[in-house]
């Protein structure tokens, strides 16, 4: 559901929209184009997200997340948050680069395959999975509904699903990792939705090709931009990032109302 700040000739300058995760779990996000950050003020922002938070307080949210983009001075949005109740989880640093000039996976030790089907059955294989890769993850709840998070990706009517979305990687025919990767087919937009390294292989320089990984495959739903990101603390990420030639694209700050955390 769109909430829009218009200009006085009924431009589209600014939108929040509110869109549902799983279960009661909503988020908020923002969309303005380059060229028109400069002309949407702090208090058209507050007033388009404040409907977007009370729609979702209307039809039951519990969580409402939301990620507070860099772009224009954000003091004023951002003490309005808090004031209804949102606190601040932590700060996160998005990158973006053409898939054609990101690093392929030649001469990777990882062989990997992807999923027999998109049954109940084998997508909870892939959350214990999950659970092993993300260990260690700030953003990731082992007790979450999992499985409905994962089919709540995989459900996405913007973005490509099925099994060629989510890949296992073995290495002497142990599971060692896990990339989940989607484009929307629309605009070759193209995202890692989630990526995860057993933590006994990590520091052995095995990350690097779970991530070019997640390239093959975005490539190969014919994706042409990749748009990634990262906590501000998730140095490891932050260098895969660096090395694979990926450009910062913007930063943000991640808030979050309601009762769960992470």
């Amino acid at each position: 559901m769109n909430f829009i700040h218009r200009d006085i000739n009924g431009i589209d300058l600014a939108i929040a929209r509110l869109e549902k995760n799983y279960g009661d779990h909503y988020f908020i996000q923002q969309f303005c184009t380059e060229e028109n950050w400069e002309k949407v003020k702090g208090v058209d922002w507050i007033r388009i997200i404040n409907d977007a938070f009370s729609e979702a307080k209307r039809i039951g949210a519990s969580v409402v997340d939301f990620r507070l983009i860099e772009k224009f001075d954000i003091h004023l949005v951002s003490e309005k948050l808090k004031s209804w109740g949102f606190s601040h989880i932590q700060d996160r640093i998005e990158y973006r680069s053409n898939l054609s000039e990101l690093p392929t996976e030649e001469d990777s030790p990882i062989h990997w395959e992807a999923i027999s089907s998109m049954e109940d059955s084998v997508l909870s294989e892939v959350v214990d999975l999950l659970k092993k890769v993300a260990h260690g993850d700030p953003n990731f709840d082992p007790n979450a509904d999992n499985l409905a998070e994962l089919k709540a990706d995989l459900n996405d009517s913007t973005l490509s699903t099925g099994v060629d979305c989510v890949h296992i990687g073995y290495l002497h025919d142990e599971a060692i990792a896990l990339v989940i990767a989607q484009v929307a087919p629309k605009t070759g937009w193209s995202r890692i939705t989630y990526m995860g390294l057993d933590p006994k292989y990590r520091n052995k320089g095995l990350g690097k090709w779970v991530h070019r990984h997640g390239f093959t495959m975005l490539r190969n739903q014919r994706g042409l931009l990749y748009h990634g990101g990262t906590t501000s603390i998730n140095l490891g990420m932050l260098r895969l990032f660096e090395e694979h030639g990926c450009r910062i694209y913007r930063r943000m700050q991640e808030l979050r109302w309601g009762s769960a955390s992470f």
